[in-house]
């Protein structure tokens, strides 16, 4: 017996394989993203280290210039940190890709639930303002 044709096969397990690939591609830059936030808080700790220890210093001399040296390294950190930062971000977008690629494989294998047709009696419905139902309850 010959194997079955492309058009013969069923498209499951290619759809289960490419579910497959994304999801470890989505564990593998989950982890990377998730890599970069102790070195962001490695970077703010310095940062703001540096910068408290440069101020202090600068009231004890009683000289301005140390003031200096305190924001140019606060700018300094800052800088690495938002370039860090933009380092992390740039593997959101394919994140979302995979997210958006799963949610669509997943709602095309599942068909969605059916709701009834709406009845003709109106049951279900609540009542107007003028019908005999909403009139039952009310004082004339």
């Amino acid at each position: 017996m010959a194997s079955p044709t492309k058009a013969e096969r069923s498209p499951e397990p290619d759809l289960d394989r490419l579910h497959d690939d994304l999801q470890s591609e989505y564990a593998k830059l989950a982890d990377t993203v998730t890599v970069f936030d102790p070195r962001l808080l490695t970077i703010k700790g310095w940062g703001v280290t540096l910068s408290l220890a440069s101020l202090g210093f600068g009231f004890q001399q009683d000289h301005y210039g140390v003031f200096l040296v305190a924001a140019a390294s606060g700018l300094a950190f800052w800088l690495v940190e938002a370039t860090t930062k933009l380092r992390q971000i740039r593997y959101y977008p394919r994140m979302g890709d995979i997210e958006l690629i799963a949610y669509e494989l997943l709602a095309g294998t599942r068909r969605p639930a059916q709701r009834p047709p709406p009845s003709s009696t109106g049951a279900g419905t609540p009542p107007g303002p003028g019908s005999e139902k909403g009139q039952q309850g009310r004082p004339p």
